[in-house]
């Protein structure tokens, strides 16, 4: 009895699984081919990776710049104090 209920259950649930056929022409199925082949999408992949890399040896010829800053506030005047007895007299 159980593996009756097992087995309908396995059936009906395999064919709620099912999708319903896609009919395709035959420029439609190259398209779709061409969409979903793994080996296609490795491939474009890989040729993004070789155009990153191309663009960072281009990047090492060209010329690098250094810019280093300092700031220093000259808007207030130093105070300076001399003792009294410095200086002629």
């Amino acid at each position: 009895m159980w593996r009756f209920c097992i087995a309908m259950i396995s059936l009906s649930l395999s064919a709620i699984a099912q999708e319903a056929p896609i009919v395709l022409s035959i420029k439609g199925s190259i398209e779709y081919a061409s969409q979903n082949n793994s080996n296609i999408k490795i491939a474009k992949f890989e040729e993004r990776i070789a155009e990153e890399r191309k663009k960072e040896v281009i990047g090492r010829g060209l010329p690098q710049a250094n810019i280093n800053g300092n700031f220093e506030d000259k808007l207030k005047v130093p105070l300076l104090v001399i003792p009294g007895g410095f200086g002629p007299a």
